[in-house]
């Protein structure tokens, strides 16, 4: 069975349930906001405490409020470091496999050979003494193109980054099919987002709910990038009906 797991969106307990109703594993969303834990104190105990029984996978989001690790501004990539060090600390808390992070490109807005050079660099810093059982998934989401991703993860060349797919951010933001991405990026795709839109703005929309064709771009991810983990980060009022057209159509 396809590995799945349930975007929580920052409603942790009523995801935990729906994942533990469905047997799916969960991807912890409440730590995006760096600052949460200031106006909750109690809440990576709470985490803790609501997943101490979870038998499922467990991943985490990163922050990534106007972060860019590629950043000619010594103070934006320094600040983005912290940033994932703020999430890897969470998820080795956690017990979480696997962060996903944005990389803050946004394109025309930088040289690309410059600017992967210096992500590759601060990657390659950051990942020397970090556990080998956390994968960090770079996800897409204003890329054109797979390319700068794509020569990114070969650049660092490291079994712990892996490309996080974001179906729904290709759709609405590249000029290119989720297709041409996919067949691209193949084994480089560790985790897939799966969401839907209209192709013009990233509504987060349940999977079946838009013109991405979600069964089709499923069988594609099969093909190419088999070991991937999926998780539906649509609406959590789309959720349980992405779970289940999910499991009608076999997909899962």
């Amino acid at each position: 069975m396809k590995e799945l797991r349930l975007c929580d969106n920052g409603l942790f307990e009523y995801v935990l349930n729906l994942s533990n109703k469905y047997k799916l594993g969960i991807e912890v969303q409440s730590f995006y906001d760096p600052y949460i834990i200031e106006r909750e104190p109690s809440i990576i105990q709470d985490h803790m405490i609501g997943l101490s029984e979870f038998q499922f996978g467990k991943s985490l989001h990163a922050p990534f409020w106007e972060l860019n690790i590629g950043s000619k501004m010594r103070g934006v990539s320094q600040t983005t470091i912290e940033m994932f060090n703020f999430a890897y600390d969470i998820a080795c808390t956690l017990g979480c496999t696997g962060v996903i992070v944005h990389n803050g490109y946004i394109p025309n807005t930088y040289e690309e050979n410059g600017w992967i050079n210096r992500a590759t660099k601060l990657w390659n810093d950051f990942l020397y003494d970090k556990k080998d059982n956390i994968t960090f998934y770079i996800e897409n989401q204003f890329e054109l193109s797979s390319n700068l991703l794509y020569r990114l993860i070969d650049e660092v060349n490291s079994s712990k980054l892996k490309i996080c797919l974001d179906i729904g951010h290709v759709n609405a933001h590249s000029n290119h099919s989720i297709k041409n991405w996919i067949e691209r990026m193949n084994k480089r795709i560790g985790y897939v987002h799966m969401h839907n839109n209209n192709g013009l703005v990233d509504e987060h929309l349940g999977i079946n709910n838009g013109t991405i064709p979600t069964i089709e771009v499923a069988k594609i991810l099969e093909m190419y990038s088999p070991d991937a983990i999926w998780s539906i980060e649509c609406n959590v009022d789309e959720l349980e009906q992405s779970i289940t057209f999910l499991i009608d159509n076999n997909i899962i």
